[in-house]
């Protein structure tokens, strides 16, 4: 992984495919031999870029249909980190596979920024 004032270079863990994507914080969907959510943390940089030494996770994305017995269609799929089955509140819910993946991405960026927010409090503490 190398990262420059604006990129970041996310590496497939299979085959070792790489895709540059802006060096932001946050949760990146990346389709290579299978899909995966990387998650990326560290210290942001007055631009919102990231600094050197930030750290990334990649997790494997699953996806099923549900299609509930309900009138909405809001729920038809479901998307999660693998290892996050058991856990309603790490999933994005949505009318297809895509909106799906969108509000996991949301909330994976949402706990990010919460561990983000206290890791800056704490070292404001110190």
């Amino acid at each position: 992984m190398s990262t420059n004032n604006e990129y970041i270079t996310l590496q497939c863990p299979q085959c070792g495919r790489q895709k540059e994507v802006l060096s932001y914080r946050g949760a990146k969907h990346f389709a290579c031999c299978t899909d995966w959510v990387v998650l990326v943390q560290g210290v942001e940089q007055d631009n919102f870029m990231l600094k050197p030494g930030y750290k990334s996770q990649y997790r494997k994305l699953v996806m099923h249909e549900l299609r509930p017995p309900i009138p909405v269609r809001h729920y038809d799929w479901t998307a999660y980190l693998d290892g996050d089955d058991e856990n309603p509140h790490l999933r994005g819910f949505g009318e297809t596979p895509r909106d799906a993946l969108l509000d996991l991405l949301v909330v994976q960026e949402d706990l990010l920024n919460e561990e983000g927010d206290l890791l800056s409090l704490r070292q404001e503490q110190a």
